[in-house]
């Protein structure tokens, strides 16, 4: 009998099922990578003959299937539907990417060049180098008025021409990166975005698969238990149609997962003579949330130990049903204690300490931080605090901002610490982050690939700013170095404020020394 339903065993393992394949959608994600390939000019040699013999009077968003086509191609054109929403083009200089059906703008599918002559323009034809705005003229005479008109209202600087070459993006990965894993979660319905909830049930699912020390069915079964899919009284009645039975052991007319694991007498009596002492009548009626708040009052070891508890308790539990042997908690609480013993293991994190010789030649030192949290408003705080080589305090300022993730945050305060520290006058400076990613990007350690895709100009200018004429550098430092800029970012979040300041308590300036675990 399966309790869990097919839908629900898809879906990756840190959501809550158990990451098996829906073959139908895995096949639909394969054509999509070979439509991706198509539609952004791989040099493959089998794209070269698709092109040759399908598309030689058109784009695939434009031409039509026929019944003479062979299965493959009829995959392609199907695959357009689920691709066509998920793809953009980021212009860069221009003369990649074509004005006719090509998603370089939100409404392309509506809007396309009126007539065969235009149909041949790239993106950079329409734009005046001068300023970088519009050709009108030529915008109307390729797209009709209320396409140039749609065109004008939305991008009104133009499309931002800054001499790199033109990407094809794939929207649903926050690094515009196409993936196989990528197209296979947008199918199934699967985002990286998640409420604040799913937040909270993704380290339930991933304490039951990722702790170390636990096996592979005791966690099969730590799993069943959070998607109350054990096979219970309650749970067999009603998959069967019967009348509940009630739990054999107490005579309790309802016998759910929550009551066989914690609630039942006799599961009450281990769990009060356990190390947890725990008085499991006070608990939730819901295995998730009782997971949910173990985890945030137990350590590592400590959540292993519930987890062999919970166990051991169902396996004598099914020994009484079964063989008829009596459950007592001392023989449940002692293998369950061999058990975890045996099991758990503790990780230590290496620890290495990074001189920074680049920050004793700065005129200047600037703390910086950026506080976000999960919301619908995109709501954040970034500070920054400017110090002398003396540690004297120089300026602070918190500012109250809209991000779309804590990257964007740090990327926004490091922004605002290098414009408004260069508006000083000062040409030589270090700016401090706790935000590794931030800092390898910066100088160069590590590319763009980790970045959301909306952010590449941002980050671009940034590290523009930096590499600029001045003596600017970016370092990384441990959080606990960190404090005050910390502080004044979530104070800024949280209160909506935004404060420039120069007098403030005197704070002296931490080790720079960088730290990474």
């Amino acid at each position: 009998m399966t309790l869990v339903a097919w839908k629900n065993i898809t879906v990756p393992k840190h959501q809550g099922g158990l990451g098996l394949k829906d073959l139908r959608k895995f096949a639909q994600s394969v054509h999509m990578r070979y439509l991706w390939s198509l539609i952004s000019e791989s040099k493959s040699l089998w794209v070269q003959l698709v092109k040759a013999k399908y598309l030689q009077r058109g784009t695939i968003w434009s031409t039509k299937g026929s019944n003479r086509s062979t299965t493959f191609w009829k995959a392609l054109l199907t695959a357009r539907s689920l691709l066509r929403d998920h793809i953009r083009w980021n212009i860069g200089d221009g003369r990649k990417c074509k004005a006719e059906n090509q998603p370089w703008f939100d409404l392309w599918l509506n809007y396309q060049p009126i007539n065969a002559v235009q149909r041949n323009l790239l993106v950079a034809d329409l734009v005046n180098e001068a300023n970088g705005g519009w050709y009108n003229e030529k915008l109307i005479q390729a797209f009709g008025f209320h396409g140039a008109l749609y065109i004008a209202i939305t991008m009104p600087n133009g499309p931002g021409l800054n001499g790199t070459e033109d990407k094809l993006l794939f929207t649903a990965a926050t690094n515009g990166q196409f993936t196989l894993k990528n197209a296979y979660n947008l199918l199934l319905g699967h985002t990286n975005s998640q409420s604040l909830m799913q937040q909270a049930h993704k380290k339930v699912y991933n304490a039951i698969w990722h702790l170390p020390g636990v096996q592979p069915r005791a966690r099969l079964f730590l799993w069943k238990a959070v998607k109350e899919a054990l096979p219970v009284d309650m749970v067999l009645s009603h998959r069967l149609g019967k009348s509940p039975q009630g739990c054999i052991l107490c005579g309790s007319m309802e016998e759910d997962v929550v009551h066989s694991l914690f609630k039942c007498p006799k599961a009450m009596q281990v769990w009060l003579a356990s190390q947890f002492g725990l008085r499991t009548d006070l608990l939730p009626n819901s295995v998730m949330e009782i997971m949910m708040d173990a985890l945030q009052v137990l350590d590592g070891a400590q959540i292993v130990a519930f987890f062999s508890v919970a166990w051991h308790l169902w396996k004598y539990r099914c020994k009484e049903v079964f063989e008829g042997t009596k459950l007592q908690p001392q023989q449940v609480l002692g293998s369950a204690h061999r058990w975890s013993q045996l099991l758990s293991v503790t990780v230590n994190r290496p620890v290495y300490a990074v001189s920074n010789s680049s920050n004793n030649h700065a005129h200047v030192s600037c703390y910086l931080d950026g506080s976000w949290v999960h919301d619908k408003e995109g709501g954040a705080g970034i500070a920054y605090i400017l110090f002398s080589t003396s540690g004297t305090l120089i300026q602070y300022h918190m500012h109250d901002v809209q991000a779309n993730s804590p990257f964007h945050a740090e990327l926004l305060a490091l922004r605002m610490a290098v414009n408004e520290v260069a508006a000083l006058g000062y040409r030589e400076a270090c700016f401090l982050s706790d935000c590794l990613q931030l800092c390898n990007i910066v100088n160069g350690i590590s590319g763009l690939d980790a970045v959301e895709w909306q952010l590449y100009s941002e980050v671009l200018d940034v590290i523009a700013s930096i590499k600029g004429e001045f003596g600017f550098h970016c370092i990384y430092v441990g959080r606990e170095d960190n404090q005050l800029a910390d502080g004044l970012a979530k104070y800024a979040r949280i209160n909506r404020v935004s404060n420039l300041g120069f007098t403030f308590p005197s704070y002296s300036i931490p080790n720079c020394n960088a730290v990474t675990v």
